[in-house]
């Protein structure tokens, strides 16, 4: 296994990221590489621009919480709910900060 392959390999585990390859309706002969495929199943709304005015808690908490539903072990849930609970006010007071 090539050095790159090891350290894409690494980050997907860390990450807990999976292909989901239900998301691909196959429409033509393309062969999508590996790194597509598991970018667009990172989710619908990955990279969207956020701003103050698009930029909704409680739909983004509710998405989230969808996610960490489907989680195995009851302490990643747990640590997931904290990080996501960080990162929301985080965000808001960045956005009130740089709109101010």
């Amino acid at each position: 296994m090539s050095k790159l392959n090891k350290l894409k390999s690494e980050q997907i585990k860390i990450l807990r990221t999976c292909k989901k390859e239900s998301w691909f309706v196959k429409k033509t002969k393309i062969k999508f590489p590996e790194e597509v495929r598991w970018l667009l199943s990172l989710g619908e709304k990955f990279v969207l621009p956020t701003t103050k005015e698009s930029f909704s808690a409680v739909h983004m908490i509710a998405e989230m919480e969808q996610k960490i539903a489907i989680m195995d072990n009851e302490k990643d849930k747990e640590i997931a709910r904290n990080k996501l609970s960080n990162r929301t006010v985080s965000f808001k007071r960045n956005l009130k900060q740089n709109y101010a």
